[in-house]
């Protein structure tokens, strides 16, 4: 099962680190938060995902 790195970040400012496993970047940032998310756009509340196999980034916002 893919390891995914994620970034907590509140606009360019790092807020946690966290690690995580799962299917796929989503399931991997579920078990960190619960959501919901979409992509990230203009969210100031957002989470960088980060395949740490084959350095995929994936960007969540998080929906208030």
């Amino acid at each position: 099962m893919p390891r995914y790195g994620i970034d907590e970040m509140q606009g360019d400012d790092l807020q946690a680190h966290h690690t995580a496993t799962g299917e796929t970047a989503l399931i991997a940032l579920q078990k960190v938060t619960s959501g919901p998310f979409v992509e990230r756009g203009r969210h100031l509340h957002w989470f960088r995902v980060v395949d740490e196999e084959i350095s995929t980034v994936h960007e969540f916002g998080l929906v208030n």
